[in-house]
């Protein structure tokens, strides 16, 4: 798996913009094209060219936080907001999902549950 795999990229259409928008709120805070596939395929260029600069610099790559699913209106807050508590819950939850002891989320409901399930915990 590259590095840039490890972000959550997607591209949506902006009814203000009156184009598309391709975003990865960890790395970028988007790029804009005419073509959805076109301009995704832009977007991981981006990343990996983002990534690149981070690693040259010796700089450490921001953490990819969970995503909300189901609701593309949404955007994710900043790395920063994530408390070190919350970041670290994340860490645990997917070495648990690593070895099996979690399955995926599929449904809205589902992220809905597991991230209360981590804020609750």
């Amino acid at each position: 798996m590259k590095q840039s795999d490890k972000y959550h990229k997607w591209v949506q259409w902006s009814e203000e913009d009156q184009t598309y928008i391709g975003k990865c709120p960890a790395l970028i805070t988007g790029i804009h094209g005419d073509d959805p596939v076109e301009l995704y395929s832009e977007l991981c260029e981006v990343v990996e060219e983002v990534i690149k600069h981070f690693e040259s610099a010796r700089r450490t790559l921001p953490l990819s936080p969970m995503c909300p699913i189901g609701n593309e209106d949404e955007e994710m807050p900043p790395d920063e907001s994530f408390k070190p508590e919350f970041i670290q819950k994340i860490e645990e939850r997917i070495k648990e999902h690593k070895a099996g002891l979690y399955n995926e989320c599929t449904t809205k409901q589902e992220s809905d549950a597991f991230l209360s399930s981590i804020l609750n915990d």
